[in-house]
């Protein structure tokens, strides 16, 4: 007598593609959207624009700067006599500009952020979703209106005055920060402090009408566990190329539609209450200056034309019934 063989065997539905738990909409076109004051991506000249027009003082803040041409654009003007104040990250993460700059500008270091910002003269001043490393094609600017300039500008000095921890003032030299001159200095937007910020983001994403995120791994969205948030019955894009399965499958019971793209996004929240926050990458991640902004009504418009037509255009939305029998 010939016994059947018997087999056993496990499938972990980690090795199906994210395409096929959903429906095919049409094409992935990226979508491009240059407005006056928001731009994705944001293009080179809008960058050249700030660091041109300063005459006096020119503030750039970024985690890391390996962007060949804005290290020029600081070479440029430290030599039109234009004083050049850098704050930065890691320095071993920015070594060339360190290498470049130091001695000509003031550099300190030490202050792990999320996000960039450039003003020139406290007077314009752009805000970018990541570093300043050259990525453009995947980076969102948002131009500041004057009360942001304000807050942007009180924010950067407590985090060069009170928070960096070394400072260049020779070539390749550097020191500890002394104390500063200053005293210590206060912020009072809300989006600057941690633990205000968090509370207002997960306002912001209960009330959600349109939400875009840019990655979203380990059941993590900008650093932070997605548990915490409440339902929302609002629309949601993420790129899809920085998505896991255990994360989609954790984003669906939060929000009741999903959309997916195959090209760079930017993190916003817009509530219903209408109020829109603008996210840089990593903004909820331990020990991180963030340069989140809200926004206000002239640049609410503007960005809501682009959610909407990144909504409208997205090719990938999540199929309900699939998903499901994936979990079971």
């Amino acid at each position: 007598m010939i016994n059947p063989k018997k087999e056993t065997f496990t499938r972990s539905f980690s090795e199906y593609r994210l395409e096929d738990i959903l429906e095919t909409i049409g094409n992935d076109t990226p979508v491009q959207f240059s407005g006056d004051q928001f731009y994705f991506p944001v293009q080179e000249d809008r960058l050249a624009e700030i660091t041109a027009s300063a005459q006096q003082t020119l503030l750039i803040a970024t985690d890391k700067l390996t962007d060949k041409k804005r290290i020029e654009d600081c070479q440029v003007c430290f030599q039109r006599k234009v004083r050049v104040y850098l704050l930065l990250g890691k320095p071993e993460e920015s070594e060339e500009a360190i290498r470049l700059l130091s001695g000509h500008c003031l550099i300190r270091t030490g202050v792990k952020q999320a996000g960039s910002l450039l003003m020139a003269d406290n007077r314009q001043g752009l805000v970018l979703s990541r570093s300043l490393d050259g990525e453009l094609q995947t980076t969102a600017g948002l131009r500041l209106v004057s009360t942001q300039q304000t807050d942007s500008y009180h924010y950067f000095c407590r985090l060069f005055w009170n928070q960096a921890k070394q400072e260049y003032l020779l070539p390749n030299e550097h020191r500890a920060v002394k104390a500063s001159p200053f005293g210590a200095i206060s912020v009072q937007n809300e989006c600057h402090d941690p633990k205000l910020l968090l509370k207002t983001i997960q306002k912001q994403w209960t009330n959600s009408e349109l939400a875009t995120l840019s990655e979203l791994r380990q059941e993590k969205w900008l650093g932070y566990t997605l548990t915490p948030f409440s339902t929302t019955e609002g629309q949601h894009i993420i790129n899809l190329n920085n998505a896991d399965v255990a994360s989609l499958q954790t984003l669906v019971k939060h929000c009741t539609q999903l959309a997916c793209v195959e090209h760079p996004l930017s993190d916003m929240v817009l509530s219903t209450a209408d109020e829109l926050l603008f996210l840089p990458q990593s903004t909820l991640q331990p020990n991180t200056a963030a340069w989140v902004v809200k926004l206000v009504e002239a640049q609410i418009g503007e960005v809501k034309a682009f959610l909407a037509r990144l909504w409208e255009q997205a090719p990938l939305r999540y199929q309900e019934m699939c998903l499901g029998t994936a979990q079971e």
